[in-house]
């Protein structure tokens, strides 16, 4: 009989940070990061808990250096209590997105804002070329933090595990083992997170762009090919192995080649003028209608959005394209979670717990964490 286990092994997540206090911090915490400055009244009222708890909670997140106390607001009758935010100088994270030919890096604070960033080209895409590279880059950056390192995620274009190995990705496929970070996990003294890039890119416009007052969207990522990140209730979709969303691996009726290949913006990346924008849309909005409408009646999301390496006015294009071609009304929107947004997906993963009380990992380590 199989060990139950081996079903998980290939999942290229683990648990988020979590501060100290349990759910109720993560929910704290995210209270705060939308508020601001709240009081202790206030957060045992949002929370629906007693101001003993409240207390407690507030207690061990600002000792855990989670949270900052502030003056209080000077307001009305009364003698005013303290107010708590999130401090930002708590602790720090760094994302990498994996392209085919060049890093994207981000490093986040715990407010979930973006202190640096910046990209390196790579000439090998390979696991065994790329971890020492980001071995270096990350002990450059963690030279800099003005803040305790909380962790480093790193996306990388999907699938993982068999369905990598049955789309048959040939060299790349070393990304199929149980543990391909197994490397950068060993020699760094923090945790290190593995996912897909457009799942990546969901999670930033769901904490910081377009998706962020929605609780169903689906993201469409244009990387080296074709992704579909998908928010349902309020929390990524992931899959067994991190692959949901995996559209570009889809070969439609009477294609030539895969929705990877056929809506690829990557030859936008040499030529950005309104004539070749307007020729790849021509080429990639049919099939990309066709995918979509399926998905809408699947999944009914309020919105789809669309980010990626795209040039300027792009997104907005292909949105007006895909709603002239049948998506439902009213229509997808661009993303606005910044130009690196898979980076930034990335840099969040260490801070799930911390940055939303509405992110999910599922709780589940891969095998050698």
């Amino acid at each position: 009989m199989s060990d139950p286990a081996d079903k998980h092994r290939n999942i290229p997540w683990q648990k988020g940070l979590r501060p100290g206090g349990g759910r109720n911090a993560g929910r704290l915490m995210d209270i705060l990061r939308a508020r601001g400055p709240t009081g202790r009244r206030e957060l045992a009222s949002a929370l629906g808990v007693t101001p003993q708890t409240i207390g407690n909670l507030v207690d061990t997140l600002a000792s855990d250096g989670w949270i900052s106390t502030l003056g209080p607001k000077i307001s009305g009758r009364g003698k005013p209590g303290a107010r708590y935010a999130v401090n930002p100088s708590g602790a720090m994270s760094i994302g990498y997105e994996l392209a085919q030919d060049r890093v994207n890096w981000v490093v986040m604070d715990l407010a979930g804002e973006m202190r640096d960033s910046g990209r390196f080209p790579v000439a090998d895409a390979a696991p065994a070329a790329l971890l020492p590279a980001l071995l270096r880059q990350t002990d450059l950056l963690q030279s800099t933090l003005s803040a305790p390192l909380a962790g480093v995620g790193v996306v990388a274009p999907g699938p993982f595990g068999p369905l990598r190995r049955r789309a048959g990705h040939g060299g790349a496929a070393t990304w199929a083992g149980p543990d391909p970070i197994a490397p950068l996990r060993a020699v760094l003294d923090v945790p290190v997170y593995l996912d897909n890039d457009a799942n990546a890119a969901a999670l930033a416009e769901a904490l910081f762009g377009a998706g962020a007052q929605m609780s169903d969207f689906l993201t469409l990522y244009f990387g080296a090919g074709v992704g579909l990140g998908i928010v349902t209730g309020g929390r990524p979709l992931r899959g067994a192995f991190g692959n949901a969303g995996e559209i570009g691996l889809l070969r439609l009726n009477g294609a030539d080649a895969p929705l990877d290949v056929v809506a690829s913006a990557a030859a936008l990346r040499d030529d950005a003028g309104p004539e070749a924008i307007a020729e790849w849309i021509a080429r990639a909005a049919p099939p990309l209608v066709q995918v979509l409408t399926m998905l809408e009646d699947i999944f009914d999301p309020e919105r789809i959005i669309v980010t990626g390496d795209l040039p300027d006015d792009a997104a907005e294009w292909l949105c007006d394209a895909l709603l002239d071609g049948g998506v439902s009304v009213p229509g997808p929107i661009a993303g606005t979670a910044g130009p690196l947004t898979a980076a930034t997906g990335a840099a969040a993963l260490p801070l799930f717990d911390v940055l939303t009380a509405r992110s999910d990992t599922h709780g589940r380590a891969m095998a050698s964490s």
